[in-house]
């Protein structure tokens, strides 16, 4: 028997979401009916039918949806309202030859998804309802095709019409091609999701609507299935773009666009151990995307992961015109921001790329940020590539190697994985700052295999400001291969300021070399208050330590106090390329071209452990010292026990290095020296 509505309930739900005092998306509180209710704008013979309890799927009794109108490869529904409740299993019949499936919601409610969403079948499901979508914690969705939730009014198939819910009339019969423009003639509605949406087998997750959040959420999608978020903030036309099977959008470049927020939530592609497919790609569009997680849970945030003996993670690409904020107060250490993981033997590393005005990344524990984590077997890391045409800023409150914003490539200390080259970093922005209460965390490209480490490359129109031990480091951190430390170049318009021990280094332990450390400033370089700027062959390490290039307006190395900070102590200030003890390389070069140059040293005789303080190029072992180069076109000013050397230390068999100073005037004064 079939009927228009065959209702599962005769009551009324009043339905209050109670989403969050602050930064939720409300739905408005009204009396909702707890039912699908098919209206009447397509013809008799086409009207949507719910038919309980008809369908039987994976071994249980279903609610099907059946009739519709039918146009080639489209079936379209359409209803007043569309409800799915609490412990209900609604699925869309798809008779042969219906690649999508379009139901539209025509009434003045948002859809609330409590229970079980599918399709009886492959084809795609389009859910269109201007009003409002809200997953509940218990929703589920069984689809194998793709599914797209949108509140956009109405979707357009070429030239050949427009299936709409704001107007809404039966389609017409040149609907018979797949559908391509989203149209939105008002302010859209918002999506929520507060459900498990967990290893969906849908080829893509596509949520486009007004402000997309995701709370105390999963959305995961397994073996290949792609996940697209994206928010528009004013009326306009969005585009849907195929390539194969992945769908994308294109959004006109003048209109503003939704906000994305996820909190305490996982959005995440997931390939399973011993699989043989790629992961899923993560794609967010929005005028601002935040990224937050307060709670002491590992996995939490956008991500894309591959496990043991899977093949290549999946890549992020994220465009947020106003801005990007990845936050995490969890004292856990693990797996919290935005990241892409390949697991051990895995395959290659997925790429994170991010687009937006101003990016803050906040961390309070290791594995925290924006990173790339790949333990293949010969694999590349996945690379990331940031683009903030505003600011760059780095807050980070613990101790670790690995959080901010970071690669990691087979971090394996045995050396039992012949690691690929890491993952590189590159960022584009106006202004840098990185700021943290312990060593280590910012900026950093890490490698424990043979491959190299990846390199670190950093334009700035404006200053860079590293503070309170921020650093940026490249590192080959595994004495058994022979992989070399990466490279770091800063390009800078304006100032590098290093404040507060601070510091920017390459180091290897390998049988490699280090990274060269170039900075270009068109302003002054500063390195105060214990800060460094270093290239070091590590104890044990066979290979030779990088260079070090400097080019400014002036160059300061001031070892004093911070006069300005009550807790600031004096403290070597060094630019050194240098070999460890039972390191086996020769030292790196040093080469400065300035306007001027001062350096204060801390005016004492008992520096504190660690070597000179100055400029240095030294050897411990066999190795020969690096060569030293130092041109100023004006004054070059030496005190308070400021020291330049490029010196074979006690013990040494290698070989000391020439210093070669050019400056229009060269003063030395309280027992500073030249050696």
């Amino acid at each position: 028997m079939a009927l228009d509505v065959l209702k599962r309930y005769n009551t009324q739900l009043g339905l209050a979401l109670c989403l969050g005092i602050s930064g939720a998306y409300a739905f408005p509180i009204n009396q909702a009916h707890a039912q699908i209710t098919p209206d009447t704008t397509l013809p008799p013979a086409e009207r949507s039918l719910l038919d309980l309890g008809s369908g039987e799927i994976n071994g249980k009794i279903v609610d099907l949806i059946k009739g519709g109108a039918i146009r080639d490869i489209n079936l379209f529904h359409s209803f007043l309202e569309f409800n799915v409740t609490d412990g209900q299993r609604v699925y869309f019949a798809n008779p042969a030859g219906i690649e999508n499936i379009l139901s539209r919601v025509t009434g003045a409610n948002y859809s609330n998804i409590l229970g079980t969403l599918g399709v009886d079948g492959g084809a795609n499901l389009f859910l269109i309802n201007p009003n409002g979508i809200f997953f509940g914690d218990k929703a589920k969705l069984d689809v194998s095709g793709s599914f797209v939730g949108t509140t956009a009014d109405g979707i357009g198939f070429g030239n050949q019409g427009v299936f709409s819910a704001s107007n809404p009339e039966p389609p017409s019969p040149l609907l018979r091609v797949n559908p391509n423009v989203f149209f939105f003639n008002q302010i859209p509605g918002n999506i929520t999701s507060q459900a498990n949406l967990e290893k969906l087998a849908v080829n893509n997750l596509l949520l486009l609507g007004g402000d997309i959040e995701v709370k105390d959420s999963k959305i995961s999608t397994n073996q290949g299935g792609n996940i697209l978020l994206a928010g528009l903030g004013a009326p306009g036309q969005v585009a849907l773009t195929r390539d194969g099977n992945k769908l994308g959008l294109d959004f006109p470049d003048a209109v503003k666009k939704g906000n994305v927020r996820v909190t305490n939530s996982a959005i995440e592609t997931f390939v399973a151990k011993d699989s043989n497919v790629d992961g899923g790609d993560i794609r967010i569009i929005a005028e601002s995307l935040e990224v937050e997680n307060t709670e002491n849970k590992k996995d939490r945030g956008i991500f894309t992961k591959t496990e043991r003996n899977g093949k290549k993670s999946g890549d992020i690409s994220i465009t947020a015109d106003d801005s990007v904020s990845v936050r995490s107060t969890s004292r856990r250490r693990g797996d919290n921001g935005i990241f892409t993981m390949t697991k051990k033997k895995g395959g290659e590393g997925g790429k994170i790329t991010i687009d937006t005005g101003s990016l803050t990344v906040e961390t309070a524990r290791r594995e925290q940020g924006i990173f790339t984590t790949t333990k293949g077997n010969g694999q590349k890391g996945g690379d990331i590539i940031i683009t903030a045409d505003d600011s760059v800023s780095i807050i980070a409150s613990n101790q670790g190697n690995q959080h901010g914003i970071f690669t990691l490539t087979t971090d394996d200390k045995k050396g039992e994985l012949k690691g690929g080259p890491g993952g590189s970093i590159q960022i584009t922005t106006g202004s840098l700052v990185i700021e943290s209460r312990r060593k280590n965390p910012g900026i950093s490209a890490i490698t424990g295999g043979d491959g190299d480490s990846g390199s670190i490359t950093i334009d700035v129109t404006g200053d860079v400001l590293l503070k309170k031990q921020g650093t940026i480091k490249t590192e080959q951190r595994n004495s058994k291969t022979k992989g070399s430390a990466g490279n770091i170049s800063l390009k800078v318009n304006g100032n590098v300021t290093l404040a507060d021990n601070s510091r920017i280094k390459s180091q290897n332990k390998g049988k490699g070399t280090g990274g060269k450390v170039t900075i270009l400033a068109g302003g002054a370089v500063e390195v105060k208050y214990g800060s460094k700027i270093e290239s070091i062959a590590q104890k044990e390490a066979e290979g030779n330590s990088g260079s070090i290039e400097i080019e400014a307006h002036s160059l300061l190395l001031d070892a004093r106090k911070d006069p300005s900070n009550p807790e600031s102590k004096r403290g070597l200030v060094q630019i050194t390329a240098r070999t460890d003890s039972k390191a086996g390389g020769d030292g790196g070069s040093i080469d400065i071209r300035v306007g001027s140059l001062t350096m204060i040293g801390t005016g004492s005789d008992k520096n504190p452990r660690g070597g000179s303080d100055g400029i240095t190029t030294n050897t411990s072992r066999a190795g020969n010292a690096g060569k030293i180069t130092i041109m100023v076109e004006g004054d070059f000013i030496m005190e308070d026990r400021a020291q330049i050397e490029a010196q074979s230390q006690r013990r040494a068999t290698g070989d000391a290095n020439d210093i070669i100073i050019e400056a229009g005037l060269l003063s030395l004064s309280n027992k500073s020296s030249i050696t």
